[in-house]
């Protein structure tokens, strides 16, 4: 009776590391993201001269076709894997019918890209995006993956 009790002290110290770790990673994935984030909020809010808009547009151009790398992809996705539980991989196996475009999007919403990101590097509006979100979505919920409710807790 006392062995079960260390047990599950030692069980408890161990979901509640787990816990703080998942914590501290989820946030670390949203912060790598948020100079991406602000670069394209103010490359679409920006009332500035045509100069700065042209330097703006410029260094958004290199950063979008850099997110659309496979090599970035693949960055993106190992960090996910790594401090997700193999969401991606989980997902791969689980959902093996989604596109490319829509595992890169699952990808994307996953590290906490914003919406304006995204339609740039999908080349789409808001709507659209919305729409593929959608189903996307509903794809993950009429799956009978055991990982269901993890995906959609990410994604």
């Amino acid at each position: 009776n006392q062995y079960m009790d260390v047990v599950t002290t030692l069980q408890k110290t161990i979901d509640d590391r787990d816990s703080k770790l998942r914590q501290i990673t989820d946030s670390s994935l949203k912060d790598r993201c948020e100079t991406i984030n602000q670069l394209c909020r103010t490359y679409f809010e920006t009332t500035h001269s045509q100069r700065q808009q042209t330097i703006i547009f410029n260094e958004v151009k290199k950063l979008v076709e850099n997110l659309s790398s496979d090599s970035y992809l693949a960055t993106i996705e190992n960090c996910i894997n790594q401090y997700c539980d193999n969401l991606l991989v989980q997902l791969k196996q689980d959902l093996p019918e989604l596109s490319k475009r829509e595992y890169q999007l699952a990808c994307f919403i996953c590290i906490g890209f914003s919406t304006q990101v995204m339609c740039l590097v999908f080349e789409c509006t808001p709507e659209i995006l919305y729409r593929r979100v959608y189903r996307l979505r509903d794809k993950i919920r009429h799956c009978t993956s055991k990982h269901k409710a993890k995906f959609l807790k990410y994604i």
